[in-house]
């Protein structure tokens, strides 16, 4: 009985500039927190989980859209009100987030702040990576790691209590350039999603 159910809108496919648009204008973001809390409510859901990726930094984007994006909330938090949860997902790395997120405004807003501490490495790295590792390793981005996403997001002004670390349940694959060459930091090319 106390399982909450949370609808959410976004993610990479997503894209950014349809968020852009919204959070520009006062009349959209009004239109788009009623349409929010019309469909919680057909539905019977809890609360609803906001997943833009990323505001100003995607193709769509635009300069204004990190206060855009505190506006947007407070437009959602106002028609949920208390009754409904209000939650975002969010670039955890400090060189996506600072650019995205002033983290004291969200944290004031939401209830829950869902860090995406994965996708930290890929096939877009060119050699093989450990997808969303507890530590850098010596010699990686030492930005790239859940510890330091974590510390990052704390240390900017979200409290604990409002901050869930999301880990993956699915790994990365890779195709070695030199299946001799096989541990991490390999070089490889072209990788894909295991599930």
């Amino acid at each position: 009985p106390s399982t909450k159910f949370i609808m959410s809108i976004g993610g990479w496919t997503a894209g950014s500039g349809v968020f852009s648009q919204i959070a520009a204008n006062q009349n959209s973001r009004s239109n788009f927190a009623r349409g929010v809390l019309d469909i919680l409510n057909k539905h019977g859901f809890d609360g609803f989980d906001f997943d833009w990726e990323y505001p100003n930094q995607r193709e769509g984007s635009n300069a204004n859209d990190k206060g855009n994006f505190i506006l947007l909330l407070k437009e959602l938090r106002n028609a949920l009100g208390s009754g409904k949860l209000l939650t975002v997902a969010v670039g955890s790395v400090e060189f996506s987030a600072s650019l995205s997120y002033d983290i004291p405004s969200v944290a004031s807003i939401v209830d829950f702040i869902n860090l995406m501490t994965y996708d930290l490495h890929g096939s877009w790295d060119g050699k093989t990576g450990i997808n969303a590792p507890l530590y850098a390793l010596p010699g990686d981005n030492q930005m790239l790691s859940v510890d330091a996403a974590v510390k990052y997001w704390l240390k900017n002004g979200c409290p604990s209590n409002k901050l869930v670390v999301g880990l993956p349940l699915y790994g990365r694959s890779f195709t070695l350039n030199d299946a001799n060459n096989n541990g991490v930091n390999a070089p490889a090319s072209v990788g894909q999603v295991i599930n």
